[in-house]
Formats: C-alpha cells, sequence, structure tokens
C-alpha cells in the first residue's frame, strides 16, 4: 500500500499533467481547426498518447525514488536500533507497589512533558489491563509521592513563651516563667531536623568535593569558598577531619498589605556541592519555618535561631553519612555554620544589632556613624558610616573576641554596647564569628548603594558600564 506522501506526490503530478494536457490539446486544436477532421482527430491523438507515456515514466520515476526514500528510512531506523543498547533486566516475579508505580509514572511525566491529563489517562489504562497496585488518577500519584517525601522528613512543631520566649512543646519547662500558656495561644514555629535533610542530599547529589580532594592552589587564587583563607583556617584547625561547611539564609516576606501575617524561614546550603548546583531546590536545606502572627521579635528569632544551634552543636562532632559522589562510602563528617546571608534589617535581626539607620547599625564594623542629608538642600537625615582618610586608626570590626567583653559588661551604656542589644544565638557555634560571618548585602550594599552613586556621580553612560562590570567581576570573589 502506498504511503501518504506517495499518494501526495501522485496526486500533484497528476494535476500537472491534466493541465499539461489542456494546454497542449487548446493550442494544437486552434492549429488545426481549418484541417480535415481526420487529420484533428490523428493530432489530438497523438498528443494524448505522448501526454501519456510522458506521464507514465515520471510516475514510475517518483515511484522508484519513493521507493529508495522508504528504504533507506528502514535502513537508517534498523541500524540506530543496531546501536542502541538495552540493560538486560530479568522479569519481575512479584507485582509492582503503589510506590514503585507512581514513581515511575512522574520520572515518565518529567522526562516526556506530559500533561497530569495524559497521565491520568495512563492510569485509567493500567486499570484496564487489570495491573496490580495501579493508581486511579494523578491526583493519587501525587499524594503518594508527597506522603513518602514528608515521611522523611517531619517538622517539630514548638511554641514560643509569650513570657520568657523559651521553645516548648506543650507546656513551658521553663521553672522561673509564671506564664499561663494555656490561657494565651503561643505562636506556632515549625523546626525541621537537618541532619537528616543533609543525609539525602548527600546520597544523591553527585557534584560534592570535600576540601581533602581539592588540588592545591595559590593563595592570590580564588576559584571557590574553599580557597578563602576563612575555609583553610577551618581546615587547619580541624587537623585532616572530614567536614562540611553549611551558609545560612534568614528572610521574612509579609502575607498581604493588610494583614501583619508574616512568613518567615530559615534555609541552609552546603558550600562543598558544586555552585551551579548548590541553590537548586533539591540541595536547600530547611532549618525552620515561623507562619506567625506578626512580624517576629528579636528574642523570638534568638529562640528559634537557639533550637537550631543546639542541633547544630551535635553536628559538630563526628557524624556518619553516606556520600553518592565518594561511591556511597560511609564517612564521617563534621559539619559547621561558617556564614549567613541576609538583607541588612534580617542581619540586623539575627545579629541582634541596632537597625541599620541607627548609631552602631554597620554589621561589619563598631563605627557609630554621622547623619547627614539625604541630597543637597533636603531637610531628610540618613544616617552613613564612612571611614575618615586623615585617622590612622582603623575601624575596629566586629568580632567574637569583643562581642564576649562586651556581654561581659554589666549595665553598659550605648556606647559600651556598639550597638549590641543582646545576645546572637550563633555566637554558640565553633566556626562562626558574629562580625565576618556575616557577609556583604549586595542587595543594600552594591545595587542600592554602589551603583547608585556610580550612576549619579558619573559623567557618561561608558563610565557607569566600566565601573558596572569592574563591580561585578569583582565581588563574585567575596
Amino acid at each position: 500500500m502506498w504511503s501518504t506522501r506517495t499518494n501526495y506526490r501522485r496526486k500533484k503530478q497528476l494535476n500537472r499533467n491534466l493541465y499539461s494536457f489542456d494546454n497542449t490539446f487548446q493550442c494544437q486544436a486552434t492549429q488545426e481547426i481549418k484541417s480535415s477532421s481526420e487529420d484533428e482527430n490523428r493530432s489530438v491523438t497523438n498528443i494524448y498518447d505522448d501526454v501519456k507515456t510522458s506521464s507514465d515514466l515520471e510516475i514510475n520515476q517518483e515511484d522508484t525514488e519513493d521507493d529508495s526514500e522508504w528504504i533507506d528510512e528502514k535502513k537508517s531506523e534498523a541500524e540506530y536500533d543496531e546501536r542502541i543498547v538495552y540493560e538486560q533486566m530479568s522479569s519481575l516475579k512479584r507485582n509492582l507497589t503503589k510506590k514503585e508505580i507512581a514513581t515511575a509514572l512522574i520520572i515518565l511525566k518529567v522526562r516526556h512533558r506530559l500533561t497530569t491529563v495524559a497521565i491520568s489517562n495512563i492510569c485509567r489504562l493500567l486499570r484496564l489491563l487489570d495491573v496490580p497496585n495501579a493508581p486511579k488518577s494523578f491526583s493519587a500519584v501525587k499524594r503518594l509521592i508527597e506522603q513518602e517525601a514528608t515521611d522523611k522528613i517531619k517538622p517539630d512543631v514548638l511554641n514560643i513563651c509569650h513570657s520568657c520566649n523559651s521553645v516548648f512543646k506543650t507546656t513551658c519547662d521553663n521553672q522561673k516563667c509564671q506564664s499561663n500558656n494555656q490561657q494565651i495561644r503561643s505562636p506556632n514555629f515549625l523546626k525541621f531536623l537537618l541532619k537528616d535533610q543533609i543525609q539525602l542530599i548527600l546520597e544523591s547529589e553527585n557534584n560534592f568535593t570535600l576540601y581533602s580532594q581539592l588540588p592545591s592552589l595559590s593563595n592570590d587564587h580564588i576559584g571557590e569558598i574553599q580557597h578563602a583563607d576563612w575555609y583553610r583556617s577551618v581546615a587547619e584547625n580541624e587537623n585532616g577531619s572530614n567536614f562540611i561547611t553549611l551558609l545560612l539564609n534568614v528572610d521574612g516576606i509579609a502575607i498581604s498589605g493588610s494583614s501583619d501575617i508574616s512568613l518567615w524561614i530559615f534555609t541552609f546550603i552546603i558550600n562543598e556541592i558544586k555552585r551551579s548546583d548548590r541553590y537548586k531546590l533539591q540541595n536547600c536545606i530547611l532549618g525552620g519555618v515561623w507562619p506567625g502572627p506578626k512580624k517576629p521579635s528579636r528574642e523570638q528569632i534568638y529562640a528559634m535561631l537557639k533550637s537550631m544551634t543546639d542541633e547544630l552543636q551535635l553536628l559538630e562532632n563526628e557524624n556518619v553519612y553516606i556520600v553518592r559522589a565518594l561511591g556511597n562510602q560511609m564517612i564521617k563528617l563534621k559539619v559547621f555554620l561558617i556564614g549567613s546571608t541576609c538583607d541588612k534589617p534580617a542581619q540586623a535581626i539575627v545579629q541582634n544589632i541596632a537597625e541599620p539607620i541607627g548609631k552602631y547599625g554597620c554589621g561589619r564594623c563598631e563605627i557609630p556613624g554621622i547623619t547627614v542629608p539625604s541630597r543637597k538642600g533636603a531637610n531628610h537625615h540618613i544616617r552613613v558610616f564612612p571611614l575618615s582618610s586623615e585617622s590612622n586608626d582603623k575601624p575596629q570590626c566586629r568580632s567574637n573576641k569583643n562581642y564576649d567583653t562586651i556581654m561581659a559588661l554589666k549595665n553598659p551604656t550605648e556606647d559600651e554596647r556598639k550597638g549590641y542589644l543582646g545576645q546572637c544565638a550563633l555566637r554558640f557555634l565553633k566556626h562562626f564569628d558574629v562580625g565576618q560571618s556575616f557577609l556583604s548585602d549586595s542587595l543594600h550594599n552594591l545595587y542600592g548603594g554602589a551603583m547608585v552613586s556610580i550612576v549619579l556621580f558619573a559623567s557618561s553612560d561608558i563610565d557607569i558600564i566600566v565601573v558596572i562590570i569592574y563591580i561585578m567581576g569583582n565581588f563574585r570573589l567575596f
């Protein structure tokens, strides 16, 4: 039976032949109209025979080309099939479980970009074929997968006392607290176990490199966080022990403009994962979630962070993990939090210092700052933290040593506190510095600070582009 393509070609050729026959017949008939009828009939017959002969030749040629093309296509398909190496799989002697079928359908959906309707139709087909444990629809598949995920990572629902800000599950266990937690509903906080999530990531991630596996590089080259001085100091202090490091982010958002309800999320990432994969959703560690009735206070942020640092202190000791990137070996690893990246308002709460626009509001140094007009001739003033070029004294940077000294003071003055409003929960960690471990905020420092100044004071567009390229190229090294 002819293919659709061959039928189309023959129909098209037949139309061309009929058009050619009509035109030729009309011309010949006009020229011979004055001749005898026998000559006219003979002329018409000859014309028809010529056209028919040429049509047959062209059609036969088209058939030959189609047959040759069909043979070539079949030959290429056969060669392609021979190149495919199929994995030898033994036939299953048991029925697939619901979880296995659901997982296979999800993989099929992602790989072939199928719609949810297509997956539901496949489920109906499986049930028509009497496949045991076949799900009814895509909704059933989704429920199975979500249930499996939630079974592995279950949060602890904790409460924060209104009076003493202690974290508890049922009742406040602080003996000095006199509040009645049964009368006042305490805000909830969802706390997720970090160790289980770290294990799940290490079991599935291939792009993972320990510090001991890195090639030796010169001190003036920084291509990754492992090449930084702070990271190398951690490696030296651990005396050859295998370890991984974490980076913390804390941020919140208001649910709506007409409500005080806010959502605050505490997330971690593993620095030893390749940078292109480090921030993917499957590699993010969820530390906690605050679905509170309003923005959490500094005391509540401290209580939530303290519950995480208690677990992080346990992870600083060696624990056994299965690492896929190392051939699924079971190795002992230490886990250290070495940095935190937040925007300025969130950093001030986590660091427990004054607001960024207040006195001693800089999170990197202990400069009180000065107030200046926001622009020339304006009545609105802002606080800035300039470095004096005339002074030989460098500004005192925030550090664990200075923090401990300030916390040991009794009834310190505002200038003695250097902006600290209370304790920082991250100080309890071994390799976290309450000053230098808080990384620069690119949103406010770079984009809203340096680049705005460049745009305002640059003399031309070319100057703006050159300086921006320079800043962006060097900022990635921090």
